[in-house]
């Protein structure tokens, strides 16, 4: 994933470019996720890196943008036990 630096910069996915830019608060969420790495996040940590209460129920909404996001953000159950990025 390669994410601009704001919000209203196209995302690349998997190679594909996202023609819907992300929210500014979508954005601050998964830029926290991104750069916590291959370890992930924890809810708390999520919340509180990305600076937005509703982290969590942000980033199930960008997951459900189209199936490249799906692929690429993970959920604790979904591959660990923190949000975080997949890395190929």
């Amino acid at each position: 994933m390669i994410l601009g630096s704001s919000h209203l910069d196209v995302t690349l996915v998997r190679g594909n470019p996202k023609e819907a830019a992300l929210t500014s608060v979508q954005y601050d969420v998964v830029k926290a996720l991104l750069g916590a790495g291959r370890k992930g996040l924890t809810g708390d940590l999520l919340i509180n890196r990305s600076g937005h209460s509703d982290a969590v129920n942000i980033l199930h909404r960008v997951r459900e943008l189209d199936d490249d996001w799906r692929t690429v953000i993970l959920f604790p159950g979904t591959g660990g036990r923190r949000y975080r990025i997949a890395w190929v």
